[in-house]
């Protein structure tokens, strides 16, 4: 189990002199960096605000277990979480909170090119806390993976950070929608897999207040509207943070959904067309072909074995 002692040092950075609210955002601001971290690790990055996908927020769920006087520093553990194996998770979710932490002690390093969702995550936490104005300066003291670390993010650090995170390019994200069927969901992460007929398994992210339209949405055609992430080079969708799904009205056809979308092979596709049975000449009489065109057509069959 992975801690992290978060400090503010500086002039009001005392018990007694410290806003209770700045105590406040410095944990609930590291929190977030850390899902934001942890979400560029599983590799579904958060950009917007909103309700986290549940396996990110067991991993950065923080537990605070001392307050240190010294210059007021939260001392916090991050949890291991306990799920059974996930197959569309490439990473071991035992230690994505102590993975995330990592990440952000290595976005200090002046050497270092971090993801910019990450950079962002840590430069508006500085930014909140006036760091380098109100306070001297933020430091950040972890133990992970059995290794202690310590960085110190002062006014200086906080705009190199704000000056990388504005020249690095935007995310490929944009509001978007998908056309395809749901091929499975798992309702306890919030997570289902979208089959389409032009992209890769894509992952989709819902809250639980759309739990039932997922339900609803399985093995259906719909189209799903949400916060898309795209592939930069190939400009193939990754993933989807859905925001709502649009099922149009379904013409009364006779046909069964589940038998529309079943996945069939050329030999059963065959034998369900009859192809391949002896043919009765008889159905296939013309009466609008002239003499002249039934004596070829007829000559043509007489040619094949």
């Amino acid at each position: 189990m992975g801690q992290l002692r978060i400090g503010l040092t500086g002039g009001e950075a005392h018990l007694g002199e410290v806003a209770a609210s700045d105590v406040a955002y410095l944990i609930l601001g590291i929190e977030r960096a850390l899902s934001q971290a942890a979400s560029v690790i599983v590799g579904r990055p958060k950009t917007t605000t909103g309700r986290r996908e549940q396996v990110i927020a067991d991993a950065v769920r923080l537990r605070l277990v001392a307050i240190e006087e010294r210059s007021v520093v939260p001392v916090m553990e991050i949890p291991d979480v306990e799920l059974r194996e996930d197959e569309t998770l490439d990473v071991d979710v035992q230690s994505l909170g102590e993975a995330a932490l990592d990440r952000i002690i290595d976005a200090v390093d002046p050497l270092a090119r971090p993801d910019p969702i990450i950079a962002k995550a840590l430069v508006e936490l500085a930014e909140r806390l006036r760091i380098g104005d109100r306070y001297d300066a933020m430091t950040l003291d972890a133990k992970t993976n059995g290794h202690r670390r310590r960085v110190r993010v002062d006014g200086q650090v906080r705009q190199r950070l704000r000056s990388y995170v504005d020249s690095a390019p935007p995310v490929p994200t944009r509001t978007d929608a998908l056309v395809g069927v749901l091929a499975e969901a798992d309702f306890e992460k919030r997570t289902a897999r979208l089959r389409t007929t032009t992209e890769p398994a894509v992952q989709i992210g819902f809250d639980e207040d759309l739990a039932d339209e997922i339900q609803a949405a399985l093995r259906q055609q719909a189209s799903f509207r949400g916060e898309v992430i795209y592939d930069a080079k190939s400009n193939i969708a990754k993933y989807v943070r859905l925001q709502r799904i649009e099922r149009g009205e379904q013409l009364v056809l006779g046909l069964d959904p589940e038998e529309f979308w079943r996945e069939r092979t050329f030999e059963d596709l065959a034998q369900l067309q009859g192809a391949g049975q002896p043919a009765n000449l008889d159905d296939l009489y013309d009466a609008d072909a002239t003499d002249e065109e039934r004596d070829a057509f007829m000559a043509a069959v007489s040619e094949i074995d």
